[in-house]
């Protein structure tokens, strides 16, 4: 076990031996360990482990570096990959943050005062006591030390109620001399003077207290201490008071909100009413013209409401506006709102209808604030819909989604552009209210050539605040209006966006210029400095340079060395490139950044797959499989937009390669949607310059994906075109085909077809270990299902000897589970249950839950058939809680079949 103390100085023990670690991977454990069990992502740690300072040229992979570091001194299981970020897992971790704050929530009251007692022992001083940080102090510290006064206070009145008030006195006059300004420890301390019969105590520390509250705050006291006042001099009993608990809020997905905000007094005063007027699905939606700041009202307004939903909040940006032409659907999002309620993507259900189905089961109970920024249309959000009149849902569209208000009964607000006085007040916050009142008629101008358009206002005002000398007369003659942006223009707007974003164009270097008109062309949403290179045909060095200048002017945005557009932006540098840039230029710049990608993609999934057939040289290299994961998930959507773009593109063999080497990692993080889009990109790239043997293997893979999905119709289809065009292809490509063709007739039911495909592609694949060995196996289940017992166990037992001899544990996992549906089915089932429990090691070792959780199963049958009670149970026990997990239908069986063990 490893125990983490942060309620007083740092303290790290492993097994009971105290850790010594340096400042930084300190900082990083209690950043992990504040959200234990719970995703980090890696640009929070980033803001925490640096602090502002120089995080260096790669800080992602300094911080992949410290976890690892980390997971070498706490143990490789103690801290776990997660598309989100990492994760400090709760089983083998020990904090006594989150215990504490589970011990003064909501609980047993029999035992209420027992778990106060034992959440203030946790305390040993100050919080994080022992860390050089800034940050994490500032977030997490004052909420800390509230809750635990706020027990203290709940403790006190239990004693009050208890009859046992003397023992509260020493402790609170101790914490009144800390806390002087703090009535409500006040107030306790006269009521339990007052009930000790201490009264002319207790009316000298009321005059001590009003003095503080003079003389620190200026205020006299508050209704609370003047009552107990009053009643210490009327001779009355007061009341104890009551504590109120403030619950865990998580997950937190709203993005920070803007400093700077100001204004929308009017559509703020129409959205806060919707907390007070219940209905069946609390929705609703902001709408207005691109740059007017929905996104920015929603988030402020989010951030400022977020204690009414205590359990948290979800936010997705559903890209509806976004020029790649792909928004994001709610089979997407829904993945990632899994994730952030605790669901392992590979894990989750992977038909769609079971995915939304548990999406609105974790929240039924729950009190969420969901937003979807960004939508096109009423379908893109209506599944992602919460369905509880606990949960509220707010939609961000340029559109008004009537669709929404009549059929669903969300209640709009449309915004509008800002008043001449709020762009005003957002251009003093950004610039200063002396530089702003200088010259107010020029301010005037700069507002209306802005259009009050706060995306407009805050581009203006970041290229001026660059330039602190430039009056603002000078400011609005660089806004002269310009030609304008005719795809996002509006008609009730007074100005053009164009001229803005040109102003800050315009003087940019050459080279830079080239830079922001090429990203304006990805086929993803953000790039790093090394893609950013092989866009541009540049040195990763002068990339950096470049990019810096970009951001400096207003033009990207920089976040944790990842770079992007706002919609307005991008559009803007696609219509330059357009303009400035020919058509060989930028196909030749997708060329490079799809070659870029391909050779990245190949190399991480060589190391998540090490027995794949790479399809690039040359490639980066990867230092273990968290390295690979890390990146993947960093880049896995540009990298799905690029395989798209390819397809579409002129470019057939990146979109098959691409479409390849995603699949070992949507295969792990259960991304079905985007491998399906994916190969069909790809399929439908083939027709330009058709490779029989390639687009078989391409149709083949699609099949099998349409088959997981349960689309039966799309999978018969696409394994239909695979087989007639892999007819005279060589054997490796034949047998590949085939043994997709025989997953996919056993997920249709058709076991007698997938027997004969899979002995088909057994036969030609003979000699090459790896392929050979999950034929083999492939064989021996579809004969043991067939009932052919001793050919299973022939086939089986095979492919475990080749499992072996090449160390591919996985394979080893499903041969191993094979033969014990084989023995079990012979009626020798103690050598089934030896066969079900060594390949329940396999997958635990591998870290394959739903694969694990069906082996318990399993095994747990095998031991009841036995006599074996207690095995038995064991078994079920844990397979119950891996299926509980994970949201599985299977839970049920189990729970049943553990009830009715003796």
């Amino acid at each position: 076990m490893i125990e983490i103390r942060m309620l007083g100085p740092w303290e790290v023990r492993v097994e009971g031996r105290q850790v010594e670690l340096p400042n930084r991977l300190r900082v990083a454990l209690a950043v992990l360990a504040m959200s234990v069990g719970r995703p980090v992502p890696v640009d929070h740690l980033i803001a925490m482990l640096w602090d502002g300072d120089d995080a260096g040229r790669r800080p992602r992979r300094t911080v992949q570096t410290y976890i690892a570091r980390l997971r070498r001194t706490l143990g490789a299981a103690a801290i776990v990959s997660h598309p989100a970020g990492y994760v400090l897992d709760a089983a083998t971790v020990d904090v006594d943050v989150p215990r504490f704050t589970a011990l003064v929530g909501p609980g047993d009251p029999l035992h209420e005062r027992e778990n106060l007692i034992e959440a203030a022992a946790l305390w040993r001083g100050a919080p994080f006591q022992g860390l050089d940080a800034t940050r994490l102090p500032e977030v997490h510290a004052s909420t800390l030390i509230e809750r635990r006064l706020a027990a203290i206070e709940r403790r006190v009145d239990l004693d009050i109620r208890d009859g046992d008030p003397a023992t509260c006195v020493t402790e609170l006059l101790e914490l009144t001399a800390a806390h002087p300004t703090r009535e409500s420890l006040w107030v306790r301390l006269l009521d339990v003077l007052r009930r000790c019969g201490r009264h002319a105590e207790a009316l000298e520390r009321y005059e001590t207290v009003r003095r503080h509250l003079a003389e620190e705050l200026g205020a006299d006291p508050g209704g609370e201490l003047r009552a107990i006042h009053a009643a210490l001099l009327a001779g009355q009993r007061p009341q104890a008071p009551v504590r109120h608990q403030t619950p865990t809020v998580i997950p937190r997905q709203l993005p920070p909100d803007l400093a700077a905000f100001t204004g929308r007094r009017d559509a703020l005063d129409l959205l806060d009413p919707h907390l007070s007027q219940p209905t069946a699905m609390p929705l609703l939606t902001i709408s207005g013209p691109p740059g007017v700041g929905k996104t920015t009202l929603a988030v402020h307004w989010g951030h400022q409401v977020a204690r009414r939903f205590p359990d948290g909040q979800l936010y997705a940006d559903l890209r509806a506006y976004a020029p790649s032409g792909r928004p994001r659907g709610a089979a997407e999002v829904v993945g990632g709102f899994l994730e952030a309620l605790g669901v392992r993507l590979r894990d989750a259900p992977v038909a769609e209808d079971a995915r939304f189905a548990l999406y609105r089961s974790l929240l039924a109970d729950r009190a969420v604030l969901v937003v979807l920024d960004n939508a096109r249309e009423a379908e893109q959000v209506r599944r992602l819909l919460p369905g509880s009149a606990r949960c509220l849902t707010v939609v961000t569209s340029r559109e008004r989604l009537t669709g929404l208000i009549a059929v669903d009964g969300a209640r709009p607000v449309v915004l509008d552009v800002l008043s001449a006085g709020e762009a005003r007040n957002l251009l003093e916050k950004r610039l200063g209210t002396a530089r702003v009142h200088a010259d107010l008629e020029a301010t005037a101008l700069v507002i209306g050539r802005c259009a009050g358009l706060p995306l407009a206002l805050a581009v203006a005002a970041a290229r001026a605040a660059l330039r602190p000398g430039l009056p603002m007369a000078s400011m609005a003659r660089e806004l002269e209006p310009g030609p304008g942006l005719d795809g996002f223009t509006d008609n009730d707007l007074l100005g053009d966006v164009r001229s803005v974003f040109s102003w800050s164009y315009h003087p940019l270097s050459p080279a830079a210029a080239r830079l922001f008109r090429l990203l304006g062309t990805l086929p993803g949403t953000d790039v790093d400095a090394i893609a950013a290179a092989s866009l541009a045909g540049v040195a990763e060095s002068e990339a950096r340079q470049l990019l810096r200048e970009l951001t400096d002017a207003a033009l990207i945005t920089d976040n944790g060395d990842r770079y992007g557009h706002h919609d307005l932006l991008r559009a803007y540098a696609a219509e330059r490139s357009r303009a400035e840039d020919t058509e060989p230029e930028r196909r030749a710049a997708l060329g490079r950044l799809l070659d870029h990608y391909l050779r990245s993609a190949d190399a991480a999934s060589r190391v998540l797959d090490p027995n794949r057939a790479p399809v690039t040289t040359d490639a980066p290299e990867f230092t273990d499989r968290e390295d690979a994961l890390t990146w993947f998930d960093a880049e896995h959507d540009n990298l799905q937009a690029a395989a798209v773009r390819a397809g579409t593109s002129g470019f057939p063999g990146h979109a098959r390669d691409l479409a390849w080497t995603l699949l070992p990692f949507q295969s792990l993080r259960g991304r079905w949607d985007d491998a399906v889009a994916a190969h069909l990109a790809a399929a439908g790239a083939a027709g330009d310059r058709p490779d029989p043997a390639r687009d078989a293997v391409i149709h083949a893979r699609l099949a099998r994906l349409h088959a997981m999905r349960e689309n039966e119709t799309a999978a018969r289809r696409e394994i239909s075109v695979a087989l007639a065009l892999v007819e005279g292809a060589a054997p490796d490509v034949c047998g590949a085909v085939d043994q997709h063709a025989a997953q996919v007739y056993d997920l249709l039911g058709d076991h007698a077809s997938a027997l004969r495909h899979a002995q088909s592609g057994l036969a030609r694949v003979r000699g090459r270990a790896h392929l050979e060995a999950r034929a083999l196996n492939q064989v021996g289940w579809f004969q043991a299902n067939l009932g052919d017992l001793d050919a299973a166990a022939r086939s089986c037992g095979e492919a475990l000897v080749v499992n072996r001899a090449i160390g591919n544990r996985l394979g080893e996992a499903s041969t191993l589970h094979s033969l014990g549906l084989v023995h079990r089915r012979r009626g020798d089932l103690a050598e089934a249950a030896r066969h079900y429990a060594e390949a329940a090691e396999c997958y635990r070792e591998q870290d394959v839950s739903y694969s694990l959780a069906v082996t318990l199963r399993d095994l747990g049958e095998t031991h009841a058939q036995l006599g074996r009670t207690g095995p038995a149970r064991d078994a079920w026990q844990e397979a119950a809680t891996i299926f509980a997990a994970l949201g599985r239908s299977e839970t049920h069986d189990v729970e049943i079949a553990l009830k009715g063990l003796p």
